[in-house]
């Protein structure tokens, strides 16, 4: 199988109906059912939930404080699944991993692989499971992968880029 990751010519919510199309193509083609974004105020989540009929969406936020509760109430009565990412799960996330994700694929890159930790701690995935995580330099969308989930950062594995921002420096 060929695969090929689409490169943004900078990051930003200008890419994010792109990144959710593209993932939709994906997700179809490869049978991927589970597609854990992060989602502050529920703008991205409510965009994904219009493309992404049928499979399981799960919103992972930052803060409650932080977020729009009408669109989050909106996101959840349609649906998907929520969780707040710094209030509802512990995980480690050490800052060593964090930077290595930034300097792979940006803010977008660090992101993806936080919300799966976050939706397998939640327990709303099991771990070893195809899923595709989407990130982005906020607000908005700009990063997907692939990834095989895990509970813990030192095991997920990021199987495919489908996309992210060109890294320049």
């Amino acid at each position: 199988m060929e695969l090929e990751t689409v490169y943004f010519d900078s990051p930003g919510p200008q890419n994010t109906d792109e990144v959710l199309q593209l993932v939709k193509r994906i997700a179809e083609e490869e049978g991927i059912e589970d597609i854990i974004l992060a989602t502050t105020r529920g703008y991205t989540g409510l965009k994904a939930l219009e493309v992404f009929k049928g499979k399981n969406v799960i919103g992972v936020g930052s803060y409650r404080s932080r977020s729009d509760p009408a669109r989050m109430q909106e996101f959840q009565e349609k649906g998907a699944k929520l969780i707040y990412a710094f209030e509802d799960v512990q995980y480690d996330y050490p800052r060593s991993v964090q930077s290595e994700y930034r300097h792979i694929a940006g803010e977008g890159g660090k992101v993806c692989p936080e919300v799966v930790v976050a939706a397998v701690k939640a327990g709303f995935i099991p771990e070893g499971k195809r899923v595709i995580g989407i990130g982005g330099t906020f607000p908005g969308a700009d990063t997907a992968f692939v990834i095989i989930s895990a509970a813990d950062f030192s095991k997920i594995k990021i199987e495919s880029i489908i996309c992210t921002p060109r890294r320049d420096q």
